[in-house]
C-alpha cells in the first residue's frame, strides 16, 4: 500500500492530548515477573499503557476502531458510555414502573413490589399507574386490580446486584408474599409463583387442563435461599429444603402437592404434582444456590452493577424518550436523551418557539441507534420542551411536535451502602411542522 502524500485518518485531526480518565476497571500486566508492560482498563477499552516504566503512559485509549471511511465510526467507548447511562435510567425508575402505594392485601403495608404493571403492548403508556390498571390472569385467573397481584420476582433485584437485601421496600414486599404465596410443606417452605395462578394441579388432584391452581414450585425455595444468602442468613435449610423435594431418583419436579394429602389422587403434601420432572430449571437452580452457599454470595451477582447501584450509588442524569417511550414529563436537573432508528437533526425549544435550537443525533452503532441529547437539566419547574425531528435520509420533516413537561422534584444523590443550554435568540421563529402536523 502506498498512500498519497495528502492521506490523512479518519476522523483527523483528532483531539489535543489530555488526561484519561480517573474511572479505572482494572489493571494488568503479564504473569511474568521480566515483563515491563502494564496497562489500565476503564469504558471497555485498553486506557493506558505504560512501558518501559510504570510511572509515565506512553499509549492512551487503545481500542478496534471499525469504520467504512465515510458515514460511520464505531467506537466501543463510546457506545459503552451509552448503554451504561441507559443501564442508570433503568434502575432509577424501577420502583416507579412496579411497585404500588395502594396495596390492600396485607394491613399497613400498601406500598410494595407487584407481579406485573400492565399496559397496551400496542400503545405502551411510559406512566402506567398500577394503582388504577388491571390485570387479566391467563388460565383462569381472572381481571384482578395489578395493585393486589404479587409475585417473588423482585427478589432477582437482590440477587443480580441492582437492589440491596436489606431495602425496606423489599423488605416489606417480601412480608407481603410470605403472607399471601408461601406454604409450609413438611421438607421445608414452599411459594406459589403469584395468586390467583391458574396453572397446575386442580383442587380435586386431576390434571390441569387449561385451569387449575397455581402450587408451589421448588425452584421459589432457591430464590429465597439466594435472597437469604444476600440478607447475611443461612441458605442451607433452603437447600436441604430441594433436596427434600425431589423423588427417591434425586429428580426435582416443576410443581409440589401443598393441599391435604389425596391418596386415591396419589397427592401427597410436599411432594411432586402431575407436572413436570425432572424440570430443568429446577435443578439449575439448585446447583447455583448450591454454589453460592460455597462462594458466601450469589452466583449470578453482576458484581459492576452492585457496586455502582448498591455499594455507591451513582446518580441517574438522564430521562430516555423514543416513539416506543414517548414519555410526558421529566424531572427538573435530567438531561433529555431521545433515541430514534436513523439519523436526523433534532429541532428543539424551551420557549414556547420563541426561540429555537438544533442538535445533530449521535450514531450508537452496536445497537443500530441513534440519540441525542438537549441539555435541558438546569430547565426550570414547569418549562415545557418541544421538538421535532428533520430525518436526514429521506430529507424531510417528522410532521408533529411532541412536548415533554419539566415537572416533579430535583432527585436527591442516592445514599452510600457499606459493602458484606438552550440557546436562546430574540428572534421569534416558526413551529417547525412543516405544515403537515399538528402540536401535541
Amino acid at each position: 500500500m502506498n498512500p498519497t502524500e495528502n492521506s490523512v485518518a479518519f476522523g483527523a485531526p483528532g483531539i489535543e492530548p489530555r488526561w484519561t480518565s480517573s474511572a479505572k476497571e482494572g489493571l494488568g500486566t503479564a504473569y511474568h515477573t521480566s515483563c515491563r508492560v502494564w496497562f489500565t482498563l476503564s469504558h471497555g477499552i485498553v486506557n493506558e499503557i505504560y512501558y518501559p516504566t510504570v510511572d509515565q503512559p506512553n499509549t492512551r485509549d487503545f481500542q478496534l476502531l471499525i469504520s467504512d471511511g465515510e458515514t460511520f465510526c464505531h467506537e466501543e467507548k463510546r457506545d459503552l458510555e451509552h448503554q451504561i447511562e441507559y443501564a442508570d435510567w433503568l434502575a432509577a425508575h424501577v420502583e416507579e414502573w412496579t411497585i404500588t402505594t395502594a396495596g390492600e392485601l396485607v394491613e399497613g403495608l400498601r406500598r410494595h413490589y407487584i407481579r406485573i404493571n400492565p399496559t397496551d403492548p400496542g400503545t405502551p403508556d411510559p406512566h402506567a399507574d398500577p394503582n388504577i390498571s388491571m390485570l387479566c390472569i391467563a388460565n383462569g385467573g381472572g381481571l384482578r386490580p395489578a395493585k393486589n397481584v404479587v409475585g417473588g420476582d423482585f427478589l432477582h433485584l437482590v440477587r443480580l446486584g441492582i437492589r440491596a437485601a436489606d431495602d425496606p421496600l423489599v423488605r416489606d414486599s417480601i412480608a407481603v408474599i410470605d403472607h399471601i404465596l408461601k406454604v409450609e410443606l413438611p421438607q421445608g417452605p414452599g411459594w406459589r409463583r403469584y395468586n390467583h395462578d391458574g396453572y397446575g394441579q386442580k383442587k380435586n388432584g386431576s390434571a390441569y387442563d387449561g385451569t387449575g391452581v397455581g402450587r408451589s414450585w421448588p425452584i421459589l425455595t432457591g430464590e429465597r435461599g439466594h435472597y437469604e444468602l444476600a440478607a447475611g442468613h443461612d441458605p442451607k435449610p433452603f437447600i436441604a429444603a430441594m433436596e427434600k423435594f425431589a423423588n427417591e431418583g434425586g429428580m426435582i419436579t416443576e410443581q409440589l402437592w401443598d393441599a391435604e394429602d389425596l391418596p386415591e389422587k396419589g397427592m401427597r403434601r410436599g411432594l411432586p404434582t402431575g407436572a413436570a420432572m425432572p424440570l430443568c430449571w429446577s435443578h439449575a437452580e439448585y446447583v447455583s444456590l448450591v454454589r453460592s452457599a460455597h462462594d458466601g454470595v450469589s452466583f449470578d451477582r453482576v458484581e459492576p452493577a452492585y457496586q455502582r447501584y448498591v455499594v455507591k450509588p451513582v446518580v441517574n442524569r438522564h430521562e430516555m424518550w423514543s416513539h416506543r417511550h414517548s414519555i410526558r414529563r421529566v424531572p427538573p436537573g435530567q438531561i433529555l436523551r431521545l433515541i430514534v432508528e436513523a439519523e436526523a437533526t433534532v429541532v428543539w425549544s424551551d420557549t414556547a418557539w420563541a426561540s429555537s435550537n438544533k442538535a445533530d443525533t449521535t450514531l450508537i452503532s452496536a445497537l443500530g441507534l441513534w440519540f441525542a441529547d438537549l441539555p435541558t437539566e438546569n430547565c426550570p419547574d414547569g418549562s415545557v420542551i418541544e421538538f421535532t425531528f428533520f430525518w436526514k435520509a429521506g430529507q424531510r420533516w417528522e410532521g408533529r411536535n411532541y412536548s415533554v413537561a419539566v415537572s416533579g422534584q430535583v432527585k436527591k444523590p442516592p445514599e452510600t451502602r457499606k459493602s458484606h443550554k438552550s440557546n436562546p435568540s430574540a428572534k421569534r421563529v416558526q413551529r417547525p411542522l412543516d405544515g403537515r402536523g399538528s402540536d401535541e
